[in-house]
């Protein structure tokens, strides 16, 4: 366990892929009661996500091996006798890691000065990493059939984030003196759902993705902030009217700009990470979380045109994970790879993006009576705000999103706001509005 406390340095000087903003702070000195410390997660909780985790330095340096995955947390005394505090877990965006918040937007000082200022009372805050080998997990369980779970280690494809993440939760509540019923895994196991109280969620873009659709199926939270999330998938594949093409189009493009080909081919998946193709790196991420695939490289129709039709091909190997060490015999290799939601002419692939929308999609989940009852029930409250020039064109989404949620949930434990400003403008202003929204919440409990 490291410990950061009033000497916590800026060590990172790069911003992530999505959800880093240009309004990065120098970061001003801790109160010196407070601490951050760095904790190693459990082993077994870390092979829920194959033992190791990718950070923001193998990320920009892959040369550098993905290391024991750990969780940053603040709190609010180095007291061991302090408290107890409610907890908030703060989620971070598509290419950041654990670090994000304390190293690029001064979370230590920042909570600091809101407790001394008494504009929020003190509270732990935990900060998971995220990422994934496909630069973001989005916090959700990669599998190949959503309806085993993920109690068959076969079914796990790209990594169980989001059961990972409740296993964070759970060391982080038997190790801090937080004041909440106790999560645990074997609790949520059979059903039995902590009480909400003084248990709080929230993120920015892939986190407030994160924060809204996690709460969505584990409602064990009193209060949910999201900052920028894409929280409704049908408008992907509509024109967004701030940038003038649809999700599908905007892929096509770029797949053009880097390999002069009019259709997406086997070669876009090596645009995965590249500054030029932004939207095709998401699109890939989202279906390693959402709809992975598994085969013989015969199996994958990027690699088979099995019909004869390039523009309907869909299906996209990444990875070998078996039969290396029979190279000239291909008949047992095993390959991971994604199953994307759209065809290579752009085309809706209808059984892939049904089952996005099904399992993974934010608004199609709260516009489900059991989904927004179960929030009802336990009085969770929303807070979600989103950039009016937000240049992945979620300004819309989100907005659809804040208002099924006041529909569903009712005004009352609702929260929309929009700023000036793009998708990932003024974080730390942000999130000096709904840090003390969470506190407000957890005072009326």
């Amino acid at each position: 366990m490291k410990r950061y406390g009033s000497t916590l340095m800026l060590g990172l000087g790069v911003a992530a892929l999505a959800g880093c903003s240009d309004d990065v702070v120098v970061v001003a000195t801790p109160h010196p009661s407070s601490v951050v410390e760095e904790v190693t997660v459990t082993e077994d909780v870390a092979a829920m996500i194959g033992g190791t985790q990718k950070t923001i330095p193998t990320l920009l340096n892959p040369e550098l091996a993905p290391s024991a995955p750990t969780f940053f947390v603040y709190l609010p005394s180095d007291d061991p006798n302090a408290g107890p505090y409610p907890v908030l877990y703060l989620l971070h965006g598509f290419g950041g890691d654990q670090t994000y918040y304390a190293y690029f937007h001064g979370i230590q000082s920042l909570l600091d000065d809101l407790i001394q200022a008494g504009t929020i009372e003190p509270m732990i805050v935990v900060m998971p990493n995220g990422m994934s080998d496909m630069i973001g997990s989005f916090y959700t369980d990669s599998v190949f059939d959503e309806t085993l779970g993920v109690s068959v280690p076969e079914n796990v494809a790209f990594g169980a984030y989001q059961s990972y993440l409740l296993g964070v939760m759970q060391q982080a509540e038997a190790s801090f003196n937080v004041d909440v019923d106790p999560l645990t895994l074997d609790r949520l196991a059979v059903g039995d759902l902590p009480a909400p109280t003084n248990r709080a969620i929230a993120g920015l873009s892939m986190g407030g993705y994160g924060a809204a659709i996690v709460a969505e199926k584990v409602p064990v939270f009193t209060a949910v902030a999201s900052h920028s999330g894409p929280l409704n998938f049908a408008n992907m594949l509509e024109v967004d009217p701030l940038l003038g093409a649809s999700v599908p189009q905007i892929m096509l493009m770029e797949t053009a700009n880097a390999l002069g080909t009019p259709l997406l081919n086997a070669g876009s998946a090596s645009l995965i990470g590249s500054d030029d193709a932004p939207f095709t790196t998401f699109a890939f991420a989202m279906a390693a979380a959402f709809s992975p695939y598994a085969g013989t490289p015969f199996d994958f129709d990027m690699l088979v045109d099995l019909d004869g039709d390039a523009s309907n091909n869909y299906q996209y190997p990444l990875s070998q994970v078996a039969g290396d060490d029979t190279p000239d015999d291909s008949s047992d290799d095993l390959w991971l790879g994604v199953t994307l939601p759209l065809d290579a002419s752009g085309r809706t692939v209808d059984a892939v993006f049904d089952r996005w929308l099904a399992y993974h999609d934010a608004y199609t989940l709260l516009g489900s009576p059991a989904v927004a009852g179960a929030l009802v029930a336990v009085d969770t409250d929303f807070f979600i705000d989103v950039g009016n020039a937000d240049e992945l064109g979620l300004a819309d989404d989100v907005a659809e999103f804040a208002d099924l949620a006041e529909q569903q949930l009712g005004a009352e434990q609702v929260e929309f706001q929009t700023f000036a400003g793009d998708h990932a403008s003024l974080i730390r202003s942000r999130l000096e509005v709904s840090l003390p929204w969470i506190s407000s919440i957890f005072a009326e409990e």
